[in-house]
């Protein structure tokens, strides 16, 4: 999803419900609307149209309790993933 977005810093996907990715996301000076266009276009080429996004811009992003930055947190219980519809 963010490749080639280098007005990116950091960023990090969290998933608490399925149907819905929170992205954080540390920009630079030089990240603007398009930019945010293009996050939005890549996510939904992945995703489709059936998953809720929310962009969230922070300062920071809280590293791990050994000092890692994790990139993806899924807080679904795996059961959850393998229920059908």
């Amino acid at each position: 999803i963010f490749k080639d977005m280098t007005h990116i810093r950091e960023a990090q996907l969290i998933q608490n419900v399925i149907g819905r990715v929170d992205i954080k996301i540390v920009r630079t000076s030089k990240f603007d609307f398009e930019d945010e266009e293009n996050l939005i276009r890549e996510f939904k080429a992945r995703t489709g149209d059936g998953t809720y996004l929310k962009i969230e811009y922070v300062n920071e992003i809280r590293r791990s309790s050994a000092a890692k930055l994790r990139f993806v947190i899924s807080n679904i219980p795996a059961a959850q993933l393998y229920l059908d519809p």
